[in-house]
């Protein structure tokens, strides 16, 4: 202390404490004026409105005095030991107050996607990943710092960071399935595959997206269980996502028994382009004579349903079958149904004459035996 006044003028104190005042005054007042822009705007402003107020307004009180007194040192000759004090403390301060504005940069984009979820919970995608990803960035945000702090006190850190290193591995290593999962979750994230509320389809099984967390993705099938799926198998899985289809085109046939004519088979080709066209949520595809089956003259259309959901599919081909089925009885069509036709031959031999007679004509049997 006394080696300090020596050095060190009074006028050189006042200017000092001069500094410091009104370098901690400005900054008091800037953090003052931040939190109320940040009051003022709230969550819905763009991210260049809120985040610089939000960031102002949540810096350290202590971390303002230091940096003010930091800035009242400069016009002091200060020895070296007293020196290399101040600076690492100024430091320590800087990157602590580094950290403090990277972690709430991190709460910030966490909220935003939190307030959006509650306004469009169709965006609601793992919202668990959005936590454990500003975890881990806090994570190496504040070892990242810390390796700073102590190369700027002059500690050797190449071991320490090649020890990290190592240590690093061994738990990618050890953590290989769950980081697989977290990772997935995030492409999950990014490339929206599928959102919550989406009707998909992995594999042979079917089900409503319920929840995307951090490790697995879970469904609700359409016989009421829960089904669970890691994250990684469904990024590498065929994903069919129903809520994205625009219409549904659906395919069928239909048979008629052989002895139908040719001019009774066009009609048969109206009434069903007909049929199609009378549904209101239907929009007519095709309607062809396909050909020759084993038991049937074969009819087949396409059409497609103007609306995604599955009940609607239903309603429609319903309708459209009850409406096929009353014209064709009405114009008498009989549908066809597998059958075999048997023809029976049998020889006799005239014992009087030695002569070989054929005893009645062939037999058939249509139906008589379903394939």
């Amino acid at each position: 202390g006394v080696a300090m006044l020596d050095r060190a003028t009074a006028v050189e104190w006042i200017a000092a404490a001069a500094i410091s005042a009104g370098v901690w005054l400005a900054l008091e007042l800037t953090k003052w004026l931040g939190a109320r822009i940040a009051a003022a705007q709230g969550a819905e402003h763009s991210i260049v409105q809120a985040l610089p107020a939000r960031l102002i307004g949540r810096s350290s009180n202590t971390l303002l005095l230091l940096f003010a007194l930091f800035a009242g040192s400069y016009v002091l000759d200060l020895p070296d030991a007293p020196g290399r004090i101040v600076n690492g403390i100024a430091s320590l301060a800087l990157l602590f107050q580094v950290g403090l504005w990277g972690t709430d940069l991190l709460s910030f984009f966490a909220e935003r996607h939190t307030q959006r979820v509650a306004d469009d919970p169709e965006r609601a995608i793992a919202p668990g990943t959005t936590y454990a990803l500003r975890f881990v960035g806090s994570l190496v945000l504040w070892a990242v710092l810390l390796l700073l702090l102590l190369d700027n006190l002059g500690v050797e850190i190449t071991t320490l960071v090649a020890g990290l290193g190592i240590g690093g591995i061994a738990v990618a290593l050890a953590a290989q399935s769950m980081l697989s999962d977290l990772f997935a979750s995030l492409v999950i994230v990014l490339d929206r595959p599928f959102v919550v509320g989406d009707a998909i389809v992995v594999g042979d099984l079917t089900g409503d997206v319920e929840r995307i967390g951090v490790k697995t993705t879970r469904l609700r099938s359409l016989s009421g269980e829960e089904l669970i799926f890691p994250n990684h198998d469904l990024v590498d899985s065929r994903i069919r996502n129903y809520r994205r289809m625009v219409e549904r085109r659906v395919l069928f046939t239909l048979g008629l028994v052989y002895g139908t004519t040719a001019s009774e088979l066009e009609r048969a080709l109206v009434i069903v382009r007909e049929a199609i066209e009378r549904q209101p949520s239907a929009r007519f595809g095709r309607v062809h004579f396909k050909g020759f089956g084993d038991s049937s003259l074969d009819i087949e259309a396409v059409y497609h349903v103007l609306d995604r959901t599955y009940a609607v599919y239903m309603d429609t081909q319903q309708a459209l079958n009850f409406e096929i089925l009353r014209r064709f009885t009405d114009e008498g069509f009989d549908f066809a149904f597998p059958s075999r036709s048997v023809y029976m031959h049998v020889e006799g031999t005239d014992e009087a004459n030695g002569s070989r007679t054929v005893a009645g004509p062939p037999v058939g049997s249509r139906g008589a035996a379903e394939d």
